[in-house]
C-alpha cells in the first residue's frame, strides 16, 4: 500500500522560491543549508525542488541564521 504525496500548496512553493532566492545570493548549498538546520541533505534536496514543504520551524532556522525575520525573507521575494 503506497500513500500518496501530498502536493505542495502555492504558498509552499513560495517559500521555497524565497528561500532558494536567499540561499543562492548567499552562495549557501544545499548541504549548507542541512547543516544549518541540522537535518540530512536529503530532506533538505526534497524541499528545494519542491517534493515537500518546509516547515515552520524549518523556515524559523533558516531566517535566524540569515538575520531576519520570516516576513522579511518572504516579502523579499514577492512576486
Amino acid at each position: 500500500m503506497s500513500k500518496k504525496a501530498t502536493p505542495v500548496s502555492d504558498f509552499g512553493i513560495r517559500v521555497s522560491a524565497a528561500i532558494r532566492a536567499e540561499a543562492g545570493i548567499r552562495r549557501v548549498s544545499g548541504r549548507q543549508l542541512a547543516a544549518i538546520m541540522g537535518k540530512s541533505p536529503a530532506y533538505v534536496n526534497e524541499r528545494i525542488h519542491d517534493n515537500k514543504e518546509w516547515t515552520l520551524g524549518d523556515l524559523g532556522s533558516l531566517c535566524t541564521a540569515w538575520g531576519m525575520t520570516p516576513e522579511q525573507l518572504l516579502s523579499k521575494y514577492r512576486s
